[in-house]
């Protein structure tokens, strides 16, 4: 893995990878503005058996690592101080399981004892579920043939709690807010 930053030399073997301890030495102060990217590098093993390692800059990170540790500094000032924070596509180049995880955190005492809130839009219907939100916590946004956009609560649909399924629903149109697909004219 030739790049920038790299160091040791790569093995010869499988050209596999292997994840090894990261090696981020990062600064969580957000109160002098540090930011979490300084000095980050991942290490990584490659080859079977063979312990030479190549370091990857930030900026060589997948989007994922790059994103979550973007938002880790708001995400932690959020926390302590009890801010509100919003987020346009948390899903976005984020495992499903993180973001339940992080969705998750703003719902537990323990984790969030100063009343922080998370407002965000996304995509992933996995999310749709009624064991991770109440029903007037989900909102629809659902934009008209002038590009309007209406905002539309859950509640409005009246789902049955702990019955309906909630991404079903939505995925089959119930709750509206799904694109219009339409097939392109054919060229002849």
């Amino acid at each position: 893995m030739p790049g920038s930053g790299s160091r040791g030399k790569q093995s010869k073997g499988t050209g596999r990878i292997r994840r090894e301890d990261p090696l981020c030495h990062v600064g969580f102060s957000t109160a002098h503005g540090n930011s979490l990217t300084n000095g980050c590098r991942q290490r990584f093993a490659r080859g079977s058996g063979h312990r030479q390692s190549v370091e990857l800059p930030f900026d060589e990170q997948s989007d994922g690592t790059q994103k979550i540790f973007e938002l880790a500094a708001p995400w932690i000032d959020t926390f302590d101080n009890g801010h509100v924070i919003e987020l346009d596509d948390l899903h976005e180049h984020l495992h499903a399981a993180l973001v339940h995880f992080l969705v998750n955190r703003f719902h537990r005492p323990k984790a969030n004892a100063n009343g922080a809130q998370l407002i965000f839009s996304t995509h992933d219907t996995s999310i749709l579920n009624q064991d991770i939100f109440r029903r007037d916590q989900i909102w629809f946004c659902e934009r008209n043939s002038r590009q309007e956009t209406s905002v539309i609560p859950l509640t409005d649909f009246r789902p049955r709690r702990s019955v309906e399924n909630l991404e079903r629903s939505y995925l089959g149109g119930r709750y509206g807010a799904v694109p219009v697909l339409r097939s392109p004219p054919v060229q002849r």
